[in-house]
């Protein structure tokens, strides 16, 4: 178990960290591919040991959301996106994006980052804070590290 605060941060299972904290942790499934390494969506991940099935989890506070400009993705984008709504709360606004994947994912993002439905955005995520939970859903001890290959994505 643990504190709350350890709970949140560092989740078992991914049960729990799709449980614990709202928005809920953002997801995509990564399988293994013919290369080795865990990918899915504009992901490709070096790949523990024995594991060909993975899910990436990414809490929303772990997203940078930046306008991304008109050229192609830069080595510091994880992935580019479309804003399709945003909530302003305050104290911090929730960026709802139309991916990765098949699901949207949501960024927290500061009330002074301008951005509105429509608008195409670079998001980089904080590998150091995300998660890999293996195929029975378990936290993989190690954060999850990024296969970095320009222009793909």
């Amino acid at each position: 178990m643990g504190t709350p605060d350890e709970v949140y941060r560092r989740p078992g299972n991914l049960f729990v960290a799709g449980f614990v904290g709202s928005p809920p942790i953002n997801r995509i499934p990564l399988s293994r591919n013919e290369r080795g390494h865990l990918a899915g969506g504009p992901f490709a991940l070096h790949a523990p040991s024995g594991l060909d099935g993975a899910t990436l989890g990414v809490r929303p506070e772990d997203l940078a959301v930046a306008a991304a400009g008109n050229g192609d993705p830069t080595e510091a984008d994880d992935f580019r996106a479309n804003v399709l709504r945003v909530e302003a709360l305050g104290s911090e606004q929730r960026v709802h994006l139309d991916g990765p994947g098949e699901a949207g994912w949501v960024a927290r993002a500061s009330p002074a980052r301008r951005v509105a439905p429509g608008d195409r955005v670079s998001v980089s995520v904080a590998w150091e804070r995300s998660h890999l939970f293996g195929p029975h859903g378990r936290r993989e001890e190690a954060a999850p590290r990024p296969i970095r290959q320009r222009g793909s994505r």
